[in-house]
């Protein structure tokens, strides 16, 4: 049995939620129309927790976290995921054109080859039998894109395969592409783009992003991508503020988003998009910057500085 919009409301208020600036009658209406008690719930993982007695018993309660912090995290994370997905759809395209590029200059390379040396590759290093099949099934559920689908089944041309084939597999394809052919137009990104992958599923599956942005120490020791760390450096990031926001997952990824952006994204007016919707959602998230405490200003820092020099 579900519980009421009062009834959550009590609920969050009990486990430490306060309700300072959003009125609780207000909350219910956000609840109802505009924000789902899950979603809204999950942003309190930023917030610590402490053991207090309650009719004898120990539960855990959350500190200083208004109803309001968690609406506005909500909002800005959708907004944060809009912008990722665009960036990640030019990463995508990019990473496309110069696959493409690189394998037609390839001596003795028909466009079919690399291709089944690319499937060979992921049966040796995976369970599946059939990477055509496991890559690109989904076409052969569209009545018109099943004839293709069919067509090339037994013989995949590369321009077919990455045309079509997800953004997981196409890192996959990196992969490969660099440790079988060395070109070192591809090293770099193969160390990369699986962080690009992380953080763009989470946006694409609406998956929230801030709900532990604050958080540290979630990658531990030499888990932190060098190549990533050396470009947080580059971008004049403190190497204290550094070691403390490189450790959160989804700060790690972004940034990683960043980089590989910078290394293949070349079209000049697509760059200045990009970045000019980072801009204005930095700006738009100090609109409420009185709310948080110094952890999240610690990370809009870590942004701000990134950004003035990206």
């Amino acid at each position: 049995m579900s519980l009421s919009f009062k009834s959550l409301i009590f609920y969050m208020k009990f486990k430490g939620v306060k309700f300072n600036f959003i009125d609780e009658t207000e909350a219910m209406r956000i609840l109802e129309f505009k924000n789902y008690y899950y979603k809204l719930n999950s942003y309190v993982d930023n917030y610590p927790k402490q053991i207090v007695r309650h009719q004898n018993q120990l539960v855990e309660r959350y500190q200083e976290v208004d109803f309001k912090n968690l609406v506005d995290l909500a909002s800005l994370d959708m907004r944060l995921r809009y912008i990722i997905i665009k960036f990640c759809l030019d990463i995508e395209h990019s990473i496309k054109l110069n696959i493409m590029r690189s394998i037609t200059h390839l001596e003795n390379e028909d466009g079919y080859k690399v291709v089944q040396c690319f499937f060979d590759y992921v049966r040796q290093t995976s369970k599946i039998k059939n990477p055509y099949k496991k890559m690109v099934e989904y076409l052969s559920y569209d009545t018109y894109r099943k004839l293709d689908y069919d067509k090339y089944e037994q013989n995949t041309p590369i321009w077919f395969l990455i045309e079509h084939i997800q953004f997981g597999n196409l890192c996959w394809f990196i992969e490969f592409y660099y440790n079988t052919y060395r070109i070192d137009e591809f090293k770099e990104l193969s160390k990369t783009v699986r962080f690009v992958k992380n953080i763009r599923n989470k946006a694409a599956h609406n998956t929230p992003i801030l709900n532990n942005i604050v958080l540290k120490n979630q990658i531990i020791g030499n888990n932190k991508s060098v190549l990533i760390t050396q470009y947080a450096k580059s971008l004049g990031i403190r190497k204290q503020t550094l070691d403390k926001r490189l450790s959160n997952y989804n700060i790690h990824d972004i940034l990683a988003m960043l980089y590989v952006y910078d290394k293949i994204v070349v079209n000049k007016n697509m760059r200045e998009r990009r970045i000019d919707e980072l801009n204005a959602f930095m700006e738009y998230a100090r609109k409420n910057k009185h709310i948080y405490d110094e952890r999240f200003k610690s990370v809009y820092n870590f942004f701000s500085e990134a950004l003035a020099n990206y």
